[in-house]
């Protein structure tokens, strides 16, 4: 069976061994070679500096991609083949279209086949009908410059082609930009420039140009920094750090608010509502009744008038006023007191004073009002024969007048009675009343008024 074979564009069929009448057929073929030989079509080279232009069989075309170029394929024809080469290095840049004749296929695809490989070059071959490309890279390649750009992405170059190293090194490039290796990678690189292994868990920290583990930091300790800044533990245990938990804001002004200073309100006179602040945990009351009247002496002598009562809560607190001063030989009686549920102390008031004498021609001096705690009790005046009254808001009773020649002197009238308690869980308000003074004694001299009484409350928080 005869063998078709293109000679400069055309085809010639070289019959197989032991056929015959090929005669014309092979004169023909030779004469082709011959006439190519002479014509150097094996071995031509077109230089490409313009297109389109249309190439033919059996040639090299190398093309100047300096500008997008064309190529032209003539009819497909078996065996028909050429060679197309990047002679610039730009054909990624500047393309090299290789255009179809007509409807064959290039590559399997009915399309125009564009070359893109800088230095690339491709053998073109047609099987009669489509046209294929043989090859598609670099010449550098087969001239031993083989560059970045000639290796495909997808080579996966083994290892074992690349040279080896100095074992357990890192690779770097130098100063020079070279590729080098380092036993252990600077700081400077990312590194830590050290070769002491891991322990785990613990704080990195820089010493002597090199970054390593700081000593174990001990367990369940609040952390603290020390003087070159470096975390390390405290004295602190975590069960202590613990009992912070949940403050939401600062626990010394919470400690502050728990120490407010307590408050004091007084009441000196008359009757109303007292109104327990908020915030208060427990208040402590101190109150006196009003203080007895001391007796005056003389023409129309009479006796001092009882103090008022002085009361907090109407039956929770009572401090009774005392009684005035009498004419006679006693003095005024002390009021009494209690505290209802409260807790405290609940004093009768002090007595008021008398005297007598049997001397004659002597003047009896009157009697001292009774004392209650906040003293200011009333004495006889020494200048003017009557009583002194009490100190106001005191509940000392006043002091009586001073008698007649050998008669018994006027009476002090008696303190109010005295309350210190404590109420552990106070009420939103009390009704309160202040006991007045009573009234002095009449007569020519006259005795003192006793002291008024008085409420003070001191108010506790928590």
């Amino acid at each position: 069976m005869s063998t078709p074979v293109v000679i400069g564009g055309l085809t010639y069929n070289i019959p197989a061994v032991g056929e015959s009448n090929w005669g014309q057929n092979v004169s023909d073929a030779l004469v082709a070679v011959a006439a190519n030989i002479a014509g150097g079509s094996f071995f031509t080279v077109v230089a490409v500096s313009s297109s389109p232009i249309t190439v033919v069989s059996g040639r090299t075309y190398l093309v100047d991609t300096s500008a997008a170029r064309q190529l032209n394929l003539p009819t497909p024809a078996a065996n028909a083949y050429l060679l197309v080469r990047d002679a610039t290095g730009t054909a990624a840049t500047y393309n090299i279209t290789i255009h179809r004749y007509a409807g064959e296929k290039i590559d399997g695809v009915a399309a125009d086949k564009t070359l893109a490989t800088n230095s690339g070059q491709w053998w073109i071959v047609s099987d009669g009908t489509d046209w294929h490309t043989l090859l598609n890279a670099p010449i550098n390649a087969g001239l031993g410059l083989i560059v970045n750009a000639d290796i495909n992405a997808s080579a996966a170059i083994a290892r074992s082609k690349i040279a080896a190293g100095t074992v357990n090194h890192v690779l770097i490039n130098s100063g020079a930009g070279a590729l080098s290796s380092e036993a252990l990678l600077a700081v400077s690189r990312g590194g830590t420039n050290s070769g002491t292994a891991l322990n785990n868990n613990r704080v990195m920290q820089s010493a002597a140009g090199a970054i390593a583990e700081a000593a174990a930091i001990t367990a369940a300790r609040a952390l603290i920094s020390d003087a070159n800044g470096i975390p390390v533990h405290s004295a602190v245990t975590s069960t202590e750090l613990g009992y912070v938990s949940g403050v939401t804001s600062a626990i010394q002004t919470q400690i502050n608010t728990l120490h407010t200073v307590p408050t004091v309100q007084k009441f000196t006179t008359g009757t109303g509502t007292y109104t327990t602040p908020a915030g208060v945990l427990f208040i402590r009351v101190r109150m006196v009744g009003g203080g007895g009247g001391g007796a005056g002496s003389g023409a129309g002598a009479g006796a001092g008038g009882d103090g008022g009562n002085t009361t907090f809560g109407t039956t929770l607190l009572i401090a009774n006023g005392g009684k005035g001063g009498p004419t006679a030989a006693t003095g005024g009686v002390g009021g009494t007191a209690s505290l209802g549920a409260a807790i405290g102390i609940a004093n009768t008031g002090g007595g008021g004073g008398s005297s007598a004498s049997t001397l004659s021609g002597l003047q009896v001096q009157g009697g001292f009002g009774g004392v209650s705690p906040f003293g200011g009790a009333g004495v006889c005046s020494y200048t003017t024969g009557e009583g002194v009254a009490g100190v106001t808001n005191t509940g000392s009773g006043g002091g009586g007048a001073y008698g007649a020649v050998s008669t018994v002197s006027p009476s002090g009238g008696g303190a109010g009675g005295y309350v210190d308690a404590i109420i552990t869980s106070p009420g939103a308000s009390y009704s309160y009343a202040v006991g007045a003074a009573g009234a002095a004694g009449a007569g020519a001299a006259g005795g003192g008024a006793g002291g008024s009484g008085i409420i003070i409350v001191e108010e506790y928080y928590q």
